[in-house]
């Protein structure tokens, strides 16, 4: 993932108009077990919001999470999908998003992904519109090792409740290339449904390409799942 318009993930690519990524193919998650309510940590002097569900958790980007960030930018089989993005030098990549995380934009949130308290991905809430009460998602899992365990839609389902509850949205949406079918099938496994189809949209691998546009309201994601943002008894 390039620092403007790209971010990775293992096989499949999940994008949205100046940000791209790629989320596994995961397996069916079970959300039978006991929700971890939204906790309060300290972090180096600062308030640090978690949001925990089934060993992931999200949490605020922060700048000693860049170097890993980085390396998966350099994994051969994500940078095919992702189109061959130019990348950014090391410096370059981690003094754009340094400023991005120290100077944080209204419209743009990242999140940290930790998986039994390893850093294992990037979840971004993009395109932030509090007036049209919409926003555009991407996703990165990083470690080979762990695509496939359910990390990536279960990150979703935390971002979706957070994005709906917290931020107020009514809707939230994602595109996804059309030779990106497990990503497809993840935006579908989530509650995304297909919206349409932007016919050689753009050009990625050296050739036009469809996107193929998902999205999910407000309404439809609360008859799936139930929120963890409650206050307790």
């Amino acid at each position: 993932m390039n620092g403007s318009s790209t971010a990775c993930v293992s096989l499949h690519r999940v994008s949205f108009p100046k940000w791209n990524a790629f989320v596994p193919d995961i397996t069916t998650v079970h959300y039978c077990t006991i929700l971890v309510f939204p906790l309060i940590s300290l972090n180096i002097g600062r308030r640090i919001q978690m949001f925990t569900l089934n060993s992931v958790t999200l949490r605020p980007l922060e700048t000693t999470d860049l170097d890993t960030w980085y390396t998966w930018e350099y994994n051969m089989e994500l940078a095919m999908l992702a189109g061959w993005i130019p990348l950014l030098a090391r410096t370059a990549f981690k003094q754009k998003f340094e400023q991005r995380i120290n100077e944080p934009k209204g419209e743009m949130k990242y999140f940290a992904i930790d998986y039994e308290s390893q850093f294992v991905g990037v979840l971004q809430l993009a395109e932030i519109d509090h007036y049209e009460k919409r926003a555009a998602i991407s996703i990165i899992i990083g470690p080979k090792e762990l695509w496939g365990r359910g990390i990536g839609s279960t990150a979703l389902r935390l971002l979706l409740d957070y994005a709906f509850t917290v931020q107020g949205l009514e809707r939230v949406y994602s595109e996804v290339y059309g030779f990106n079918t497990r990503s497809q099938r993840l935006m579908e496994r989530t509650g995304f449904q297909k919206e349409g189809i932007l016919r050689q949209h753009t050009l990625q691998n050296g050739k036009r390409q469809d996107l193929h546009l998902y999205g999910i309201l407000k309404s439809e994601f609360y008859e799936r799942y139930p929120t963890i943002f409650t206050l307790p008894e």
